[in-house]
């Protein structure tokens, strides 16, 4: 389990990383110094933060409200 987070967490980081560096030579001129910086500070949160725990999480915490808060009251017309 701890390999496979790791492993999803480094392929995560690294595309984003290769994204970024992707569009900072498409898009030399375009991207501000702030905007790459911005970048480059998303893919090491994606390199840090486990974010298959987390959307686990996010997805139990979802189940646990039984699809309250999506319902809609019915009402006849």
């Amino acid at each position: 389990m701890i390999k496979s987070i790791l492993l999803v967490m480094s392929l995560s980081g690294t595309v984003v990383l290769f994204l970024q560096i992707i569009t900072s030579i498409i898009f030399k001129k375009i991207i501000s110094a702030k905007a790459k910086y911005f970048l480059l500070k998303i893919s090491i949160v994606f390199y840090l933060l486990p974010l298959p725990l987390i959307k686990n999480y996010y997805i139990d915490l979802f189940r646990s409200l039984n699809g309250n808060i999506f319902s809609l009251p019915q009402y006849e017309i």
